[in-house]
């Protein structure tokens, strides 16, 4: 009999166990599951902070979801519409149920009212799930001799006695704030932005110059300022007053989900493509210099094209890939810029397979303005010569017949002292290594060779 008790009480515990890991299986789905809601807030303002009152809606009844904190975000609390307070799950504070399809929440964000002030990923957010909308209003009786903006457009404003009313609406997931702390003007209210400075003018000019790019950020609200760092920040787009107004532009609209000031010298360059004109940055102008200089001009126009049409994937390492698909050369550029942080060559390439004596040898041989350059030493290493560098310009190439010397600063080669002239430096220095032009294997070696492809055969 205990023993039947016992196996009765393993069945139980073990039906007890699956059944929890069961739920625990769904949760784990739910809280990770992707939809869309909306959200609508409240901000009242005071002396020293906000008071945020957010209230998230179309959310499914009785599911879990992992609230995401604003890092700055304080004393925050969340309930249901009964007012009771949110239920925690597998007693994680931020992991809760619901109870109907809204959750209500509270809390304080710091703001220095007496300096202008940016606000960044300030909403609550629930993993999984997409703010499709957000409702926001706005209401100040504490500072009134400053301007609130918001990364959504701004649907309608009231000004009493005592309280100013913000009114925005838009579709977006996260639009930053901005609490400006004196009076600018609001030059005007457009479809795609609203424009707050006095230089509408040059806004408008460029706007419609980089039309595209503006549709794809929804909305922006732009404001010309010296007071704050230039940049495009949830949908609120901080330009400088001055000669660097459309750089600013560019590089926010262009390339703003890169954030890295290690990389400031390529957003440089890239912007400097966009605008056409020079580069600010040592490295940048160099790089901006060898482009122009070893590409084509229907090259540089594809270029210019794929970083216009660069999006958020985007990651500085695609830029050899770029010109790979340009050019149809493989280039290690961009790589060794961002790793030397110091002028490199450009080198455009194509990887060949030399065959010879029953011997194979893969080198890079690289091409300029349609011309082929072999590696020296390598080349004729595999063709068993001899090679001695002589001094930064000069080389010496020998086997058991004859001795060579070639320049990479002059127009001849001698052979067995004998001085002979041609019309152009037979050697090149690029990166450290010596590169010969291919038809001097020919005209100087007397080395035969045939191409498939990529193959190279010597017949000597």
């Amino acid at each position: 009999m205990k023993k039947v008790i016992s196996i009765l009480f393993v069945i139980i515990i073990l039906c007890i166990f699956f059944n929890q890991w069961d739920q625990f299986i769904t949760d784990e789905q739910t809280v990770n599951a992707q939809e869309s809601a909306q959200t609508n807030v409240t901000i009242h303002s005071d002396e020293k902070s906000v008071q945020v009152f957010q209230t998230i809606s179309s959310l499914s009844d009785k599911s879990i979801y992992e609230i995401i904190v604003p890092e700055k975000a304080s004393n925050w609390t969340c309930t249901y519409n009964d007012k009771d307070e949110c239920k925690r799950v597998w007693r994680a504070e931020n992991i809760i149920e619901t109870k109907g399809s809204q959750l209500h929440i509270t809390y304080s964000l710091p703001l220095n009212k007496k300096t202008n002030t940016l606000i960044r990923d300030w909403l609550f957010q629930l993993k999984g799930v997409t703010i499709d909308h957000v409702e926001l209003k706005i209401i100040e009786s504490h500072h009134r001799n400053g301007k609130w903006l918001a990364g959504i457009p701004l649907s309608g404003f009231v000004k009493e006695d005592l309280i100013d009313y913000y009114f925005f609406s838009g579709k977006t997931n996260n639009p930053a704030l901005l609490w400006y702390n004196e009076e600018i003007n609001t030059e005007r209210n457009e479809t795609q932005y609203s424009y707050y400075g006095n230089h509408y003018p040059e806004i408008k000019e460029l706007i419609q110059k980089h039309e595209e790019k503006v549709k794809e950020a929804n909305f922006l609200s732009i404001i010309t300022t010296n007071q704050l760092k230039s940049g495009l920040f949830g949908g609120i787009l901080i330009l400088p007053s001055g000669e660097l107004l459309e750089r600013e532009l560019v590089d926010a609209l262009y390339f703003h989900s890169i954030e890295s000031e290690e990389i400031e010298w390529l957003l440089d360059l890239l912007t400097s493509f966009i605008i056409d004109e020079n580069p600010r940055f040592d490295l940048s102008m160099y790089a901006f210099n060898e482009l122009k200089e070893k590409l084509t001009s229907r090259e540089l126009e594809q270029l210019v094209a794929n970083i216009s049409d660069l999006d958020e994937s985007f990651v500085p390492e695609d830029m050899d890939e770029i010109l790979y698909q340009i050019t149809g050369k493989q280039t290690n550029f961009f790589a060794e810029l961002l790793r030397n942080k110091q002028p490199v060559s450009l080198e455009l390439y194509t990887m060949k397979d030399y065959h010879w004596n029953n011997k194979k040898l893969t080198v890079k041989v690289i091409e300029i303005d349609g011309i082929e350059w072999v590696p020296l030493q390598k080349t004729m290493s595999f063709l068993e010569f001899e090679t001695e560098r002589l001094s930064e310009t000069e080389w010496a190439i020998f086997n058991d017949k004859d001795v060579y010397r070639l320049y990479s600063d002059q127009s001849i080669f001698i052979r067995n002292e004998e001085v002979f002239g041609l019309l152009e430096h037979p050697l090149k220095k690029m990166n450290g290594e010596y590169y010969l032009e291919k038809k001097w294997l020919q005209s100087i070696f007397h080395i035969n060779f045939r191409e498939e492809g990529n193959k190279v055969y010597f017949d000597m």
